[in-house]
């Protein structure tokens, strides 16, 4: 066991992650979790499954950090891979957060160009043009990548000077979808380093991956 007393902002917002582990894998056996706290707490056990939330680190480095769209190598950012299984739409929320005491100076140096947000593009066509972007053949993006938020074509959040960034709550996405979707998390302007948190959270059971992984 071990007693690990921190100090944590009641009013952080989003919560504490926390991961029991043992010092070597593939080892087995039964715990228990205590927390004290000097003010009123929720503690709950993640689902497995459908329902199940899945989080990737990340990071912006000198080689992938592209900015956003406005940039011309937006495309160099860190890419992640969602795969559902099943055939049915599925109700899906992913949120990008990171960690407010390393970034916290940075931001308040450079409030706009540190602002983060994410792209969402279906991944089968290995493209990753926005709606209303033109293809090579000539074609919008809007075809190739169909994905519909409250009728209308969506493809990536605001960007917004926070710590965390979710996708529209009415999100839905198909999980017959070839190949699946590939989610791309930017800083607004290139050249913003520092590390991430991507989370997924879906109705059917998926696959989440980096591009180390993919």
């Amino acid at each position: 066991a071990s007693d690990s007393p921190s100090a944590v902002n009641s009013s952080g917002g989003g919560g504490l992650l926390l991961v029991p582990t043992l010092g070597e894998p593939g080892a087995e056996g039964s715990f228990e979790l205590q927390v004290d706290c000097d003010f009123p707490l929720l503690i709950d056990e993640l689902p497995k499954g459908a329902g199940a939330v899945q989080s990737m680190p990340g990071e912006w480095t000198a080689t992938k950090s592209g900015g956003c769209h406005l940039h011309p190598d937006w495309r160099q950012n860190p890419k992640f891979y969602l795969q559902m299984q099943g055939v049915r739409p599925t109700k899906v929320r992913i949120t990008l957060t990171r960690s407010e005491r390393e970034w916290k100076s940075r931001c308040q140096r450079d409030s706009v160009g540190t602002m983060i947000g994410f792209y969402l593009f279906r991944s089968g066509s290995g493209k990753l043009n926005r709606p209303g972007d033109s293809t090579a053949d000539g074609d919008s993006a809007a075809t190739t990548h169909p994905i519909v938020v409250n009728g209308r074509l969506w493809s990536e959040t605001d960007f917004v000077p926070l710590h965390t960034v979710c996708s529209p709550p009415e999100l839905v996405l198909s999980s017959a979808a070839k190949g699946g979707y590939v989610i791309v998390p930017a800083t607004y302007e290139p050249g913003r380093l520092g590390k991430f948190v991507l989370s997924v959270q879906c109705d059917t059971e998926f696959t989440l991956s980096g591009d180390s992984e993919a």
